[in-house]
């Protein structure tokens, strides 16, 4: 990465990068991290273009279709919406039973689906009633 595309230190992660995503624009990509934030970046500069306050650490993130709006899915086992540009949260998903790891929108953003894991076993996955 060149020197005028990286991202200074101070707007670095201060804890594992833990899921990417970029706008369907390509102007933006996101990053969200266990120090419980997600950081916008501008596709062009690589310059952080704004950190968002997360209510747990961050697992999956995902932009909306038209790029205003972000979802993440937390380790205090819910999901949130929240405005790119300001940050507010707009929507808290709960009912999770543990973290959720992923999220992604529907391609007309009218829906969001939310996963988390559940435990293992050497015969396969087991069965949550």
């Amino acid at each position: 990465m060149s020197e005028s595309l990286r991202a200074s230190e101070s707007d670095a992660h201060i804890a594992p990068i833990s899921g990417t995503t970029a706008s369907r624009d390509a102007r933006g990509i996101a990053s969200g991290s266990y120090d419980a934030t997600i950081r916008i970046w501008d596709a062009k500069t690589g310059r952080m273009a704004r950190r968002i306050a997360a209510t747990s650490l961050v697992n999956g993130i995902d932009f909306s279709p038209d790029g205003r709006s972000i979802a993440s899915g937390e380790c205090d086992h819910s999901a949130y919406v929240r405005e790119v540009e300001t940050g507010r949260t707009l929507r808290g998903l709960r009912g999770h039973t543990d973290d959720v790891n992923c999220v992604a929108f529907s391609p007309d953003g009218r829906l969001l689906a939310t996963a988390n894991t559940w435990p293992t076993s050497a015969t396969g996955p087991s069965r949550r009633q």
